[in-house]
């Protein structure tokens, strides 16, 4: 998962021990406390998530399952240990609990395109039992509106035209999208428009910048026959020079390989509002912690009275503090239609971490995804798994 929240959980056959049952492995989110094996494990394509623990979801949860029965042949680990080990990777991928009790525990994670559901249940202190169910979410379908909003703001839109490995013939299933491109530019007053394509980095520079430019052109030629005026259109192509995720990974260079349409004469518009139109309704930012640029407000949720547990101190030697009072959790999610880089992990820490001290905070704790921040009276958890999403979780205690 690019770790990004998108998941496939069951990108699971990651970590194994040699005691473990023959085929089995953690799930790569959620690695086993050390010192106990794999006594038993299944897995299913479709299976249910234990409704008792799903807290207030009264109908059932399905989707891939595994189930892993640990067993410890050391020391005994008491059930509150077992939970905190695995509420800490919950919560450092924005996760929440839903439900606990003195012998289990429940959370879920949201991500782009499912969801994971995590069940611990520790009968005694010899073996515990995790279920993890990932449930796929619809994926929000980009609109012509979106587009609209994107190249209104941004100046550009990103369009991801499926082609065939060093070929210029447009995919079928990109005829949608060059649809709703077209129907944009219908109703875009923007007089000129200019067809930029661009490559990921395989291959050599000087070809990536020639199937580049054929591609603009294939797309320019699209949107031509679909009846948006020709005189508006210009192609250009820069191949692989301005790459806006990174190389190394299938999904960055995915990302790379994108036709963006551009007004030349954009100007930003000098605006003192963050909002966004894909925020979720009646979703606002935090005063002191506005979002970062290009991201949106995919999801808010507030608790006016609750107890949040946060981490405090250096990795490996934290200790835990409970804070009481009222909980606002934001996640945000990357807008990749303006075709802008996408933050790191270590970017989005810095720049939270950096207003925090402004404001005259302090931080709490850090690791390589989500830091701990205080500032008075007031909380902050910053948990990111991938540039392509984080989760806010903000307590002012009482």
């Amino acid at each position: 998962m690019r770790l990004l929240l998108l998941f496939p959980i069951y990108a699971l056959s990651v970590w194994s021990q040699p005691a473990d049952v023959p085929g089995s492995a953690d799930p790569f989110l959620f690695r086993r406390i050390p010192g106990f094996q794999i006594a038993e494990f299944q897995e299913q394509p479709q299976g249910a998530f234990p409704l008792e623990a799903a807290a207030a979801t009264d109908s059932p949860v399905e989707g891939r399952k595994i189930e892993i029965t640990y067993r410890n042949g050391g020391q005994p680990i008491s059930a509150a240990s077992i939970f905190q080990h695995y509420q800490r990777a919950a919560l450092g991928l924005g996760g929440k609990v839903l439900k606990q009790s003195p012998q289990s525990v429940s959370f879920t994670v949201q991500g782009k395109s499912s969801e994971l559901w995590l069940a611990i249940e520790a009968p005694d202190p010899a073996q515990y039992k995790l279920i993890l169910v990932e449930r796929g979410t619809a994926i929000p379908q980009v609109t012509p509106d979106d587009m609209f909003a994107t190249l209104e703001r941004d100046g550009r839109v990103a369009l991801y035209v499926k082609f065939n490995m060093d070929e210029s013939v447009i995919k079928p299933e990109s005829q949608d999208l060059i649809l709703k491109a077209a129907e944009l530019l219908k109703r875009s007053p923007v007089p000129r428009i200019s067809a930029e394509g661009h490559t990921d980095f395989v291959g050599n520079s000087a070809t990536n910048k020639v199937l580049s430019i054929a591609r603009a052109q294939a797309v320019v030629e699209a949107l031509m026959k679909l009846g948006v005026d020709p005189k508006r259109l210009s192609v250009t192509g820069y191949g692989q020079e301005r790459p806006i995720a990174d190389n190394k990974t299938d999904e960055g260079r995915a990302k790379n390989r994108r036709i963006e349409l551009v007004n030349p004469q954009f100007q930003p518009k000098a605006t003192s509002s963050s909002a966004h139109p894909k925020d979720a309704k009646d979703a606002h930012d935090h005063p002191l912690f506005p979002r970062l640029p290009s991201y949106y407000l995919f999801q808010a949720e507030a608790q006016d009275s609750t107890d949040v547990i946060f981490a405090t101190g250096k990795p490996g030697e934290s200790q835990d503090v409970t804070v009481h009072g009222k909980r606002q959790d934001l996640i945000y999610r990357f807008d990749d239609l303006g075709g802008k880089p996408m933050p790191g992990q270590d970017q989005i820490l810095k720049s939270y971490a950096d207003a925090a001290r402004s404001a005259g905070g302090s931080m709490q704790y850090e690791s390589s995804s989500a830091a701990v921040l205080k500032i008075g009276e007031l909380w902050v958890r910053i948990a990111t798994a991938s540039g392509e999403q984080y989760t806010l979780t903000i307590v002012t205690a009482r």
